[in-house]
Parts: C-alpha cells; sequence; structure tokens
C-alpha cells in the first residue's frame, strides 16, 4: 500500500503523515528526503530547520546572505566586516528556498530525478533487510550508518509519501495504485512570501483535480477533527490506475 498527500504549505501534511504512519504502520518517505540530506552535508543545515515546522524551514538562516560577498565559515554572517550595520537588513536564504532551488535544478536536468529515488528506496526496504530514517536514509545490510541500527530492518511494504508537489510525482504514484489525500486548510500558503509562494512547487499542484485523487480533506478544525477524517479514508484501495496517453 502506498498512501501519498498533497497540500500547499501549512495545511498540515506532517500532522497527518505522523498520525497515518503511527496507525496503518506505514513506512514515511518523503521525494525531498534525499535533497534535504545533501543540503544538511553541504549547508550544516540542522534537521528541526529542514524537517522541522514549517516556521523552521521558512527561516532565513544569517549564515547566507543573498548578494553580498561572504567567505565566512563560522555559525553568524560578520556584518561589521563588510560595512552593515545591521545583519537584519540582509536577505538570507532559508531552508525551504535552498529545497526548491536544488529540486528545480533537477527537475531541469530530469523531471524525474525524485520519483526514480523514491521508488527505488521503495524495492529497497520491500526486499529487507534495511530500514529507513528521513535524515539517514537507508541502513542496515549494505548501507552502514556507524553501525547503527536504530529502527526495525524491513522487509516492509506499505509506504507513506508526505509531499507530493507536482503532477509527476502524482501520477507515477497513482498508476503504482496510491492512495492521493490532499488536504486544504485556511492556512494553506501562510508562511510564504515573494518567490517561494509562487515557486513551482507550491503552484503546480494546484491543477491535479480533485477526482484524480481518493479523498479531499478540509483541515479547518481541531487536531481531533482531522484525526476523524483521516479515519474515514478507505485505505485498501489497490486500484492501478492508467495515463491515457
Amino acid at each position: 500500500m502506498i498512501v501519498y498527500i498533497l497540500g500547499e504549505a501549512h495545511s498540515g501534511k506532517s500532522e497527518a503523515a505522523r498520525y497515518l504512519c503511527r496507525k496503518h504502520n506505514l513506512i514515511e518517505i518523503a521525494l525531498a528526503d534525499p535533497m534535504k540530506r545533501f543540503l544538511m552535508e553541504l549547508y550544516g543545515f540542522t534537521e528541526e530547520q529542514l524537517w522541522g515546522p514549517s516556521g523552521m524551514r521558512n527561516l532565513p538562516d544569517p549564515r547566507f546572505p543573498k548578494d553580498v560577498p561572504s567567505f565566512d565559515t563560522g555559525d553568524s554572517f560578520e556584518a561589521d566586516r563588510h560595512g552593515i550595520a545591521d545583519p537584519g537588513e540582509i536577505e538570507c536564504m532559508s531552508p525551504r528556498e535552498a529545497c526548491q532551488k536544488l529540486g528545480g535544478a533537477m527537475r531541469s536536468v530530469w523531471p524525474d530525478t525524485w520519483v526514480r529515488k523514491l521508488f527505488e528506496t521503495f524495492k529497497e526496504l520491500e526486499r529487507g533487510g534495511v530500514g529507513y530514517l528521513p535524515s539517514m536514509g537507508l541502513f542496515g545490510e549494505g548501507y552502514p550508518r556507524l553501525g547503527m541500527t536504530p529502527e526495525p530492518l524491513g522487509p516492509f511494504e506499505d509506504f507513506l509519501v508526505p509531499d507530493v508537489r507536482y503532477r509527476n510525482e502524482h501520477e507515477a504514484l497513482r498508476e503504482a495504485g496510491g492512495i492521493g489525500i490532499r488536504l486544504v486548510s485556511p492556512t494553506s500558503g501562510k508562511g510564504l512570501e515573494g518567490k517561494l509562494a509562487l515557486h513551482r512547487s507550491e503552484t503546480e499542484q494546484r491543477t491535479i483535480p480533485d477526482s484524480e485523487l481518493t479523498a479531499v480533506i478540509s483541515n479547518d478544525g481541531s487536531l481531533d477533527d482531522l484525526r476523524a477524517k483521516l479515519d474515514a479514508v478507505p485505505l485498501t484501495q489497490a486500484v492501478v490506475w492508467k495515463r491515457s496517453d
């Protein structure tokens, strides 16, 4: 079984994913996990910055100012060295922006880059002998991670993808018999401004019709309300869809 979730920023995808994974023993694997692991190594972003609440992912990191020559290697931007009185005046890169740009760059090389990586991970977990953590990736037989195995090893057969944003991602998962759930909330899109809000990763999902999904949930109440609505979604669907083209 594959369950996948669509929804704009701040629609409640993370909370829905946590609940469904706990209740149905699903393994959560995000399309963005590989790029986040790369950005964690490249820029030193923390797990909270990359996998934490949306507010943390949206927060500009003062280590990475834009349009200012900087060769800093420390933990903060040395504003005095550039003759800048108030570092708060400088626009800085956020973890979300870094993810958007890295994701888009690789999609421009090949649109199915991240989809291919996702399905490869599914196959490894189905084969067995390995486990998965978002910040570590695969671990276990053939994938040593400091000799540690903090989670059970597979085989696993049931997965949840919490961050479908593009039509090709939706179509690939739908063709595999995936159960698509869209979350809509009064806070959808809140907290994003300018280019972040207009990025294709936020806007393209709007072109996916509700009729192609198993459920559309209005996340406009309490956490208990959201859980009750998720409980009503049939998670036994095993229909394999085919694109008309």
